[in-house]
């Protein structure tokens, strides 16, 4: 019964959220990228945002220590994600703290796992290397 409930509001937080994820097609565009080159993430976002949060597989609780205004059916869902997903990261964007959207993207197009914070600016310019794992560019 628990998991029917968890998948109701899964799909009514969907079909709800007029913002949705589709402008924001993150792994299409890490995907793309070719290896050893930087890239920041406000040239895939259409929006305005100022953050990004990167929460690691199975750091659900990390969604609950963020200072994001979201609704909680949306916490709700990105919990879920967060703990059924071992190797998805959830990239959280945001607006002066204000949930503006998130994408999803999997291990084997990116690895964050090397990222130590969790909250980056948007103009932050990442590294991406021949085996996929995200860096902090180094000028």
């Amino acid at each position: 019964m628990k998991h029917v409930y968890i998948l109701i509001m899964m799909i009514l937080t969907l079909s709800g959220c007029s913002k949705g994820n589709e402008n924001y097609n993150v792994e299409s565009f890490i995907k793309k990228l070719p290896e050893e080159s930087k890239f920041t993430l406000s040239s895939v976002c259409k929006q305005k945002i100022d953050s990004v949060y990167i929460l690691q597989p199975y750091s659900y609780k990390e969604i609950y220590k963020t200072s994001i205004n979201m609704p909680n059916n949306l916490k709700k869902m990105l919990e879920f994600m967060s703990n059924h997903n071992d190797n998805t990261y959830i990239l959280i964007f945001s607006k002066e703290n204000n949930f503006i959207n998130y994408s999803e993207i999997t291990s084997d197009i990116a690895n964050f796992s090397n990222l130590k914070k969790k909250k980056y600016s948007i103009k932050q310019t990442f590294f991406i290397n021949k085996e996929r794992k995200i860096s902090i560019y180094n000028k």
